[in-house]
């Protein structure tokens, strides 16, 4: 078997052009002997086997020889060289210095200073005075007491509106015999100016009121303190030339009969009148005051916007502070706006106001709001029927 395998190995080398000589098959055999291969076989057949078997492959190995230039070189005995140097016995340097010792210098000096304070607090109040009567004499318009609408005394002086307009809108309670309207054509227009002549109905000569009058204006029937006379009579002119008659209304002006506080006569109506009781009027007289602060402490508010929205209606009140745009911190910036009631007329009035307002260098104030309400005047006396 040890021999069988011997043969296999030269085989192998046979095939891969390896070159084989006698001295070496001789030597192979020596060492077979020597290592006791007579123990496998001894009979001469087995022998014979083997010489055929290396005959045959020494004569293979001597052709595969024969055809090549030279020999292709022994095994070496030691291994080659390593095909890299040996790792060094000591590890290379960091990749970078060790840290510093002690920290760098500080980046700056002293601290900056502290940043500028761009907030700022603006405060806006409302409210609404009068110098009409007032509950308690507050002076407030939540107080203004119900007026009296009706004239019960003669009076000495009439302030009229001119609406323009035909008899139809005439308004009031006046007896028929008291009261009556003609127009002239459409009657007076409703847009323009008309020449109006108030006179005294038994004596024309004594004239209450001679002027032109715009739609919407007013007029004050006067004789010079003296008490009107019971009836007065009211022309209405295209212009002074009084040469066409647009209306003709006459009322009763003693205050015998029915007359109150927005009757009215064809295109004119009472708005106001005076006699020994006092004024009575229409509308009462109020003032609206507005107080804008600045509540910070650090930088001036500039107000940019500053509305009022009355009964639903806005109104711009930035023009009203005129050049006072600007409130020191601490500072109340006032202003004031007039206004008028209709006391013949029992309504809520409702007031709301807004100020926005900027600070240098540009911070945005908190918008500020207030609002106020209150109800004043008294109905229209019931219509007869």
């Amino acid at each position: 078997m040890f021999v069988y395998h011997i043969a296999t190995a030269i085989l192998v080398l046979g095939t891969s052009s390896a070159v084989i000589d006698a001295a070496d098959i001789s030597s192979a055999r020596s060492r077979r002997a020597l290592r006791g291969i007579d123990t496998i076989h001894h009979d001469a057949s087995f022998l014979e086997e083997t010489d055929n078997f290396w005959g045959r492959n020494l004569q293979e190995a001597k052709s595969i020889g024969s055809n090549d230039d030279k020999p292709t070189p022994r095994p070496t005995c030691v291994p080659s060289e390593s095909p890299t140097d040996p790792p060094t016995m000591t590890p290379t340097r960091s990749p970078t210095s060790p840290p510093t010792m002690t920290p760098t210098l500080s980046p700056t000096g002293k601290p900056s200073a502290a940043p500028i304070v761009t907030s700022c607090s603006i405060g806006v109040e409302v409210s609404c005075t009068t110098e009409a009567a007032t509950g308690g004499d507050t002076g407030q318009c939540a107080d203004i007491l119900a007026i009296g609408t009706r004239c019960d005394e003669r009076a000495t002086r009439m302030t009229m509106k001119y609406n323009g307009g035909d008899c139809t809108q005439s308004f009031n309670i006046q007896e028929i015999d008291q009261f009556g309207c003609v127009d002239t054509g459409a009657g007076p227009p409703t847009t323009g100016s008309v020449w109006i002549v108030v006179a005294a109905l038994k004596d024309p000569a004594t004239v209450y009121f001679e002027g032109s009058v715009e739609v919407g204006g007013t007029f004050d029937m006067f004789d010079g303190g003296e008490r009107f006379e019971a009836d007065s009579t009211v022309t209405v002119y295209p212009d002074s030339d009084k040469t066409e008659v647009l209306q003709v209304s006459n009322f009763h002006t003693s205050c015998s009969q029915n007359l109150f506080l927005k009757d009215k006569f064809g295109s004119i109506q009472v708005v106001e009148f005076e006699n020994g009781q006092g004024i009575f009027s229409c509308f009462v007289d109020a003032t609206y005051s507005y107080a804008i602060a600045n509540t910070g402490s650090v930088n001036d508010a500039d107000i940019i916007e500053f509305t009022r929205t009355s009964n639903g209606e806005e109104t711009d009140l930035l023009a009203e502070l005129g050049m006072s745009l600007s409130v020191a911190p601490g500072e109340i910036l006032e202003v004031s706006t007039a206004s008028q009631f209709d006391m013949t007329i029992r309504q809520e009035y409702s007031t709301f106001v807004e100020v926005t307002a900027t600070t240098t260098p540009g911070g945005q104030c908190a918008d500020s709001s207030d609002a106020l309400e209150f109800v004043v005047g008294n109905p229209l006396p019931p219509v007869a029927f």
